[in-house]
């Protein structure tokens, strides 16, 4: 958010992230690295073989699973749980289920609800090494609350937690870097 010009003498508008609706089930047509998408409901699998990309991705639901076909994957430069439920994503190809996008850094925002990202690997995108940041709003509540992050994550930029809580599944689920 903007809130005016360094010096202080322009103001500007706080507004709220507005998105475009992904495709139910398999969001189909996040295809746009400029755009922010949303969705509120589970995604069952992403079409074999997709190479989806997109600004920031936000769910907004009550708690779901999202699904990354094992030979696809999706570039981002957010990830964000509005939701008032855990959110739960796995699968992904091998050399990276989530790609870190153009700006080189993946941030991961969320509500107090846990953010699972399990057997999907975090990944370098095209423009070299990336970082993950990590922020969550709320009172922490424990294992319930926080990002778990489980896959064997190969980014290599760094990790930076600026508030929340972390759970690692193992000794590079940080990143390599």
């Amino acid at each position: 958010y903007a809130i005016g010009s360094p010096d202080g003498s322009t103001s500007t508008t706080i507004t709220g992230l507005t998105g475009t609706t992904a495709t139910s089930n398999t969001l189909g047509n996040v295809t746009s690295n400029t755009t922010n998408y949303e969705y509120s409901a589970a995604v069952a699998a992403m079409s074999a073989a997709s190479a989806l990309t997109g600004n920031t991705l936000r769910f907004s639901g009550t708690g779901a699973t999202t699904i990354i076909d094992g030979t696809s994957n999706i570039t981002l430069n957010g990830l964000m749980n509005a939701g008032s439920g855990a959110l739960l994503i796995q699968g992904g190809a091998a050399a990276g289920g989530i790609k870190i996008g153009a700006n080189n850094e993946l941030v991961i925002t969320g509500n107090g609800q846990l953010t699972t990202i399990s057997t999907t690997v975090i990944a370098d995108g095209a423009g070299g090494p990336g970082s993950v940041t990590f922020s969550s709003a709320g009172a922490l509540t424990g294992a319930g609350s926080g990002l778990n992050l489980q896959a064997v994550n190969t980014f290599s930029g760094g990790f930076t937690l600026n508030s929340g809580t972390v759970f690692v599944g193992n000794n590079q689920a940080l990143g390599t870097g």
